[in-house]
């Protein structure tokens, strides 16, 4: 599982609620595949469970995940999400995730 903190003040000033989302992806591609907010690795044939602090954040990366799908004939990636009860995630760094 990979946690990322994407809160901040500007967000926060756009209304962002800071709510802790969990996104899971699916890759069915033969190819690694790297969401870009997050930086992380979705490996090949597998599924990765992303958590994600920030409605916008969770936004951004569910549509990039779709995209993502989208570009490969929406054979790519299989995403799905819920928002979580905890409210607290561990700050992740660019370098940290994936």
């Amino acid at each position: 599982m990979a946690d990322y903190d994407g809160t901040n003040a500007i967000f926060a000033a756009l209304g962002d609620a800071g709510a802790v989302h969990e996104v899971t992806a699916a890759n069915r591609t033969p190819n690694r595949i790297i969401e870009p907010v997050t930086r992380t690795r979705l490996a090949p044939g597998e599924t990765t469970v992303l958590r994600i602090k920030g409605d916008l954040a969770a936004q951004s990366v569910i549509q990039n995940l779709e995209q993502i799908g989208d570009l490969n004939g929406g054979e790519g990636v299989d995403v799905s999400f819920r928002m979580v009860e905890a409210d607290t995630v561990a700050t992740a760094t660019a370098d940290d995730a994936g």
